[in-house]
């Protein structure tokens, strides 16, 4: 049986602990939902080198995963190698002929070593133009600087940005303290380059900068 994923989180620990893997998000409810499961199940014993993994899209976590993957129609099943959160295939809908084909095509590819922490931090950093860590996620927040952060984003219009929550990883959220030498949350990043944390945003949005350095896509859906 493939494994089981629940958030946004545990996708990426998946991503970047195997050289290749394959995420498949459904709705139990649907039938053309349950019927890629039914073939995942069939198939995923003759890919030693693919680790497969289900999203059940149900709960706000799950939700809010999809949504950061872009996914606005199940079944999907997406395909990953360890070197980028970016999907080298995508497979939209119950479609077992292109299912094969992209197994095919990711079986004949060369693996790729999995990242060191160094190169893990700076993937999840380059996920989106704007990726943000934080206690919680954007729809459920955990304290009140993440929820500052998230009240800034929405008054400014800011639509698409990736976000962490580093209480689901204890690896990470530790590590990109060293990393960035930076010691609390929220961190933010923009195009993969720390900015810093609330207080820094706070006052770029005061001084009318942080319009300017966020990318034109995160204003857009």
């Amino acid at each position: 049986m493939p494994s089981e994923v629940k958030s946004f989180v545990q996708i990426c620990d998946l991503i970047l602990n195997n050289k290749f893997s394959c995420v498949l998000c459904i709705s139990p409810n649907n039938e053309p939902d349950r019927a890629m499961l039914d073939l995942l199940n069939a198939i995923e014993t003759s890919y030693k080198n693919i680790q497969f993994s289900v999203l059940q899209v149900e709960d706000i976590y799950a939700k809010s995963a999809v949504k950061q993957f872009g996914i606005k129609q199940l079944p999907c099943m997406m395909f990953f190698t360890a070197k980028s959160l970016e999907p080298i295939k995508t497979v939209i809908g119950y479609s077992p002929s292109q299912v094969h084909s992209v197994l095919k095509e990711v079986n004949e590819t060369e693996a790729s070593e999995l990242p060191n922490s160094k190169e893990m931090y700076t993937i999840l950093c380059n996920f989106k133009k704007l990726m943000v860590f934080i206690k919680g996620i954007k729809e459920d927040p955990y304290c009140r600087f993440t929820k500052q952060l998230i009240a800034l984003f929405d008054s400014i219009g800011v639509k698409d940005y990736g976000h962490y929550n580093i209480f689901e990883n204890e690896q990470v959220r530790q590590g990109l303290k060293e990393f960035w030498d930076w010691p609390t949350y929220p961190q933010i990043c923009i195009n993969g380059q720390f900015v810093g944390g609330i207080d820094i945003i706070n006052e770029m949005y005061s001084n009318g900068e942080l319009i300017k350095e966020l990318p034109s896509e995160v204003f857009q859906e």
